[in-house]
C-alpha cells in the first residue's frame, strides 16, 4: 500500500531557480528512506512540503490516497524532527515530552509511564528536570526524537536528526527507530549528508541535485545501475575514472586501443574499480607517481595521475620495489565497470 506519493512537484522561493524542479515519488507503509545531495539540494524543502511548512507550486502531496494540497501542516499526521531541535527553553526535559502528547487521551499516570519508558531507552532520564540550554546537542537531538516518536504517526521526517550523536547512541536510537517503523507501519524519510553511514534497513535513497532526482531507488540498484555518474561517486569513492573516445567501435584512451565497443562515435567518461588496475612497467599506460598511502582497508595505494587524471592503483609486495622507477606504467581489466555520457548520464554497463 502506498503511504506517501509525491506527484510532480516544484517549489520556487520567491522568484528564485526552482529549488524543487518536478520531483515525484512514492513510499509504501514499510519504506525508509534516505535522502542525500549537496547543501541547497532541497533536501529540506521537500520535507517541509511534505509537511505541509512550505505550500508547492506545482504538483500534488498524497497521504494514505488523500490529497493533501489543501491541509494545514497541523492536520496532517506527521512527525517532523527538525535539523535544530525545536524544543521549549523554559521547560525542562520532562516538560517538553508532556507538552508533546498533552493532547491524548490518556491519565496522567498512563503519559508519565509513556514518557519515562521513552526516556529510558533513548538514556535521558538523567536529564528529566534539566532545561535544553544545559544539554549537548545531542542530548538535545535525542530529547526531540522522542518527542515525535511519542505520537504514532502516519509518516516520520527526520532532517539530520542525529548529526551530534556519537556512533553508539546512534546505534541505539536507529534500533529503536527500526522498530517503531516496523510497528507503526508508517514510512520515514531521513536526510543525512553521512553517506558511509547508511542504516541497514534502509529500503530506498533518493539523491538530489539542484532539486531535481539524481537518482530514487534501492541501494543495491543504485550500486548495480546508476542511473549517472554522479550517483556512483556519492557512495562508491573506489572508481577511476577516466575520459575516453569511441571511435569506429573502438574505445581509445590517450590515443591507445583499450577495447571494442558498441557506442556510437563520442567522448565518455569510463569508470572502473581501483582493484582493476594494476602496475605493469613492461606495457602499459604511463603514470607519473604522486604519493602511497594506507586505505581504510589497510591496503596500500599508489596515487598517481595520468594526463590529468588522478589514478588511485592497489599495491602488491612485488609492486613495493618498482615504484620507485619513474615513469611507471600500468593497465586495467575492462569489467564491472560503468560509461557515462558527456552529460554524466549511464550510456553502458560493463
Amino acid at each position: 500500500m502506498i503511504n506517501l506519493l509525491l506527484e510532480d512537484i516544484s517549489f520556487s522561493y520567491q522568484e528564485e531557480e526552482k529549488a524543487l524542479d518536478h520531483i515525484s515519488f512514492s513510499l509504501t507503509e514499510d519504506d525508509f528512506l534516505c535522502v542525500f545531495g549537496a547543501s541547497g539540494s532541497g533536501k529540506t524543502t521537500l520535507l517541509k512540503v511534505i509537511a505541509g511548512l512550505l505550500i508547492q507550486d506545482e504538483g500534488n502531496v498524497f497521504i494514505h490516497n488523500e490529497l493533501q494540497n489543501a491541509v494545514p501542516a497541523y492536520k496532517r499526521k506527521i512527525g517532523y524532527v527538525f535539523q535544530e531541535p525545536k524544543l521549549y527553553p523554559h521547560l525542562t526535559v520532562y516538560e517538553n515530552l508532556m507538552l508533546g502528547i498533552k493532547h491524548m487521551k490518556l491519565s496522567f499516570v498512563e503519559k508519565d509511564n509513556l514518557i519515562k519508558k521513552l526516556m529510558k531507552t533513548f538514556h535521558l532520564l538523567p536529564f528529566m528536570n534539566i532545561k535544553p540550554k544545559y544539554l549537548s546537542l545531542g542530548e538535545q537531538e535525542k530529547v526531540a526524537l522522542a518527542k515525535v516518536f511519542l505520537v504514532n504517526e502516519d509518516i516520520y521526517l527526520l532532517d539530520e536528526a542525529m548529526s551530534g550523536l556519537d556512533t553508539l547512541s546512534r546505534k541505539k536510537v536507529l534500533r529503536y527507530i527500526k522498530k517503531v517503523r516496523e510497528e507503526n507501519h508508517a514510512p520515514m524519510i531521513y536526510v543525512s549528508h553521512d553517506e558511509e553511514n547508511v542504516p541497514s534497513f534502509t529500503t530506498k535513497v533518493l539523491i538530489l541535485k539542484e532539486g531535481k532526482v539524481l537518482f530514487f531507488n534501492t541501494l543495491k540498484e543504485m550500486n548495480h545501475h546508476p542511473t549517472h555518474i554522479d550517483v556512483l561517486h556519492y557512495f562508491n569513492e573506489h572508481y577511476n575514472q577516466l575520459s575516453i573516445k569511441v571511435m569506429n567501435h573502438k574505445m581509445f584512451y590517450q590515443e591507445q586501443e583499450i577495447g571494442d565497443s558498441t557506442l556510437p562515435n563520442d567522448t565518455y567518461y569510463l569508470c572502473l574499480p581501483l582493484t582493476n588496475f594494476y602496475v605493469d612497467n613492461n606495457d602499459g599506460i604511463s603514470l607519473m607517481m604522486k604519493k602511497t598511502y594506507l586505505d581504510q582497508k589497510g591496503r596500500l595505494i599508489l596515487e598517481g595521475y595520468s594526463s590529468t587524471h588522478q589514478i588511485l592503483i592497489p599495491l602488491t609486495l612485488e609492486d613495493e620495489d618498482t615504484i620507485d622507477k619513474q615513469p611507471l606504467y600500468f593497465k586495467f581489466h575492462l569489467q564491472n565497470g560503468f560509461i557515462f555520457k558527456e552529460d554524466g548520464t549511464l550510456a553502458e554497463t560493463l
